[in-house]
């Protein structure tokens, strides 16, 4: 899935950084189906960045962004570092393989505000973003 400019991003709630097609699949067809209009898929660990920080306004309420921890070279450490560092409002998850999910403490020391282990469930899916837009 290809990403969208930064231009485009000011209304999206939801940012998604993976280069898993399976998990892309997914996590924007359930954000579709839950009415969650607003949403970009990054590609690379700048338009996770852009993406996540171009949509910081007042009226884009709360932000949800998914980072895949299995990306190679610590891009996803990268990118929750300077996310942590900007102030980003909302929860930062990460996406993490079913092993890793039994180390929930290490996960949020990192700095992450929750998990989703892979494969994903699409009603996991779910809960997590009703949860996020609800909070």
């Amino acid at each position: 899935m290809a990403s969208q400019g930064a231009a485009a991003v000011a209304e999206h709630r939801l940012v998604i950084f993976s280069t898993q097609p399976q998990d892309l699949t997914i996590l924007t067809a359930v954000a579709a189906a839950a009415g969650h209009a607003g949403f970009v898929a990054a590609a690379t660990e700048a338009d996770a960045i852009a993406a996540a920080l171009a949509a910081e306004t007042p009226s884009s309420g709360e932000r949800l962004v998914v980072i895949d921890t299995r990306l190679p070279d610590a891009a996803a450490d990268r990118v929750l570092t300077c996310l942590r560092g900007a102030s980003v409002s909302g929860r930062i998850i990460a996406l993490v393989p079913y092993s890793a999910q039994a180390d929930e403490e290490s996960i949020r020391a990192a700095g992450y505000d929750g998990f989703l282990a892979t494969p994903l469930s699409p009603s996991r899916v779910h809960h997590l973003l009703t949860a996020a837009t609800q909070a």
